[in-house]
């Protein structure tokens, strides 16, 4: 998360800089996000994702974990000043369950 803060301190030194106000921008990141479920293999689910990273490569900047992992990494995005999440590379996102245990398991704690 340090990372995001940084940058985020870079946006608002130049914003006072212009005389602009840095809580009035809209600040955003998209999250590569594996929800697993019980017996879900990580690797498997992640393996058209990662190219040609391993699985600790690709958790460096990417979330792959159960529903308590994916909420405390977002939390951490919010903590660190972010306004908004954008879920990509959700294995399965072509089916409505993934969707729907996103639904019910994660966002619930952002309510």
């Amino acid at each position: 998360m340090s990372w995001y803060t940084q940058k985020l301190d870079v946006i608002r030194a130049h914003c006072e800089e212009f005389g602009r106000n840095a809580d009035e921008m809209i600040r955003s990141t998209d999250v590569e996000t594996t929800l697993l479920r019980a017996g879900d293999d990580p690797e498997e689910l992640t393996k058209r994702y990662r190219r040609d990273q391993t699985l600790a490569q690709y958790r460096t900047h990417a979330v792959v974990g159960g529903p308590q992992e994916v909420i405390d990494t977002y939390g951490r995005l919010i903590d660190a000043g972010m306004n908004y999440i954008v879920v990509s590379d959700l294995p399965g996102i072509a089916t409505t369950d993934i969707l729907e245990y996103l639904g019910s398991e994660v966002l619930p704690a952002f309510r």
